[in-house]
C-alpha cells in the first residue's frame, strides 16, 4: 500500500467488521509506529490497549451517564455521534494513548505524529484505525479500567482499531480539504 491510499483508507474508514485483529499484530503496529518518534523515543508516552470484556469495560466508563441516555437522542446528531465515538466506534479494539501533563509544545507535536503514524501503520497491515478525541479529559473516567496515574497522565486521543467494514480507497478523486484549497505561497 502507498501513502496516498494509506491516508485514504484512514480518512474513510468508520465501521469495522466483528474480527479481532490478533495481539502480536496489534503490538506490531503500536512498536511500528513507535519509530515516527524523535529523540529515540526516550519521551514516557503510554498506549493502553482494550479489547474483549475490557474494551467493554471501557467504553461504559467512557459513556458514564451517557449511557443511560441509550436512545434518547431525537435527532439523531450530536449526541448519538459521540456516543458511538466513545464506543470506539464499534471496533473490536481500542487505544488510549497518554502523555505526561508536564509534557511542552514539542513533545505534544510529537504525540501527535505518534498518533498518526499508528493510523497509517494500521493501514498498512490491513487494518484501519479511527483517531477519538472525545476521550480527551477522561483521565477520571478511565483512571480504574486502563490503571491510569490521573495526577500525572492526561489522555491525547482514543483510537479505534479494527479490520475495515468497507474501504475504498478514493484519494485522488476527492474533493481537496479546505487547507489544501487555502495553500498560500509567497
Amino acid at each position: 500500500m502507498n501513502v496516498l491510499d494509506a491516508i485514504a483508507v484512514q480518512r474513510i474508514a468508520r465501521a469495522y467488521t466483528a474480527r479481532a485483529p490478533k495481539r502480536p499484530l496489534v503490538e506490531s503496529v503500536v512498536r511500528n509506529a513507535s519509530f515516527a518518534l524523535s529523540e529515540g523515543a526516550i519521551q514516557p508516552l503510554g498506549v493502553y490497549i482494550f479489547s474483549g470484556r475490557n474494551l467493554v469495560r471501557a467504553t461504559e466508563a467512557a459513556l458514564g451517564d451517557e449511557a443511560a441516555a441509550g436512545d434518547v437522542d431525537e435527532d439523531g446528531g450530536e449526541d448519538a455521534a459521540r456516543r458511538e465515538k466513545l464506543s470506539f466506534m464499534g471496533a473490536p479494539v481500542g487505544l488510549i494513548c497518554t502523555m505526561p501533563k508536564e509534557m511542552d509544545d514539542a513533545d505534544i507535536l510529537e504525540q501527535g505524529g505518534f498518533i498518526y503514524a499508528i493510523s497509517l501503520t494500521a493501514a498498512e497491515f490491513g487494518l484501519a484505525a479511527s483517531v477519538i478525541r472525545e476521550f480527551c479529559g477522561m483521565e477520571n473516567r478511565l483512571a480504574a479500567v486502563a490503571g491510569l496515574d490521573v495526577d500525572a497522565e492526561q489522555i491525547s486521543a482514543g483510537l479505534a482499531l479494527g479490520y475495515p467494514e468497507e474501504v475504498r480507497p478514493q484519494f485522488h478523486d476527492q474533493q481537496p480539504s479546505a487547507i489544501a484549497e487555502a495553500l498560500v505561497w509567497r
